[in-house]
């Protein structure tokens, strides 16, 4: 019977985290066309410029879109098994 809840778990955590990056990746895109330069700096000064967020989200949004689908499908699965048990 928890299959049930972890796999629709899975499928609700992974869209909530899809939706969140989807709007993660609006704010970082807006950031740095408000600022191209955080385009071009390392992560080091993006951090010390309070953008680091932005940075890792605008250089790596593909994995950073996995890792939430990732985590938030995982926590969403053990919490859909574990009451649906």
């Amino acid at each position: 019977m928890g299959a049930r809840g972890a796999v629709a778990g899975a499928v609700f955590g992974g869209a909530i985290g899809e939706g969140i990056m989807w709007y993660e990746k609006l704010v970082a895109n807006a950031n740095v066309l408000v600022r191209p330069e955080l385009a071009n700096v390392s992560i080091f000064n993006a951090y010390w410029a309070g953008h680091a967020k932005d940075w890792i989200i605008y250089n790596y949004p593909g994995q950073t879109t996995a890792a939430a689908v990732i985590a938030l499908g995982g926590l969403a699965a053990l919490i859909g098994y574990a009451y649906d048990s």
